[in-house]
């Protein structure tokens, strides 16, 4: 329930940073990693929805869900620090007219970070029972 909790929060926030509007999201090396954690966060949400409520996996459905979480929650983690580094040149090249904005971008890829690594640590403590056809 928490994986569903957390990759829901990470789609919010993921929107919320679309609308922000600042002047970072206009330069390449800004939005790039931002648009490209579309894909990861929406296989995140799917993955841990599909997870949830079975107690048995197929070996298809262990494929399209627990191991995409992992997968998934990497490439958000990777692409929240290169948007966040991508933010610090660009605040510190001082291209930026309102640093407010610039600075919730920044806060917000931060948090998309944290709440990669909270998936990691979660996705690393399930356990699952291994059944072989023949009993």
């Amino acid at each position: 329930m928490c994986l569903i909790l957390i990759s829901a929060i990470m789609a919010v926030l993921f929107f919320y940073m679309g609308l922000l509007n600042n002047d970072g999201s206009r330069v390449f090396y800004v939005v790039l990693p931002y648009v490209l954690q579309f894909l990861p966060i929406a296989y995140t949400v799917m993955s841990s929805v599909s997870l949830y409520p079975k107690d048995i996996l197929t070996v298809v459905q262990y494929e399209k869900s627990y191991v995409r979480i992992k997968a998934s929650g990497t490439w958000i983690l990777i692409l929240s620090i290169a948007g966040s580094i991508g933010d610090i040149i660009y605040i510190f090249g001082k291209y930026g007219n309102k640093i407010e904005l610039e600075l919730t971008f920044l806060i917000c890829n931060f948090a998309m970070a944290i709440l990669a690594i909270i998936i990691l640590r979660i996705h690393n403590r399930i356990k699952f029972k291994i059944i072989t056809r023949d009993g």
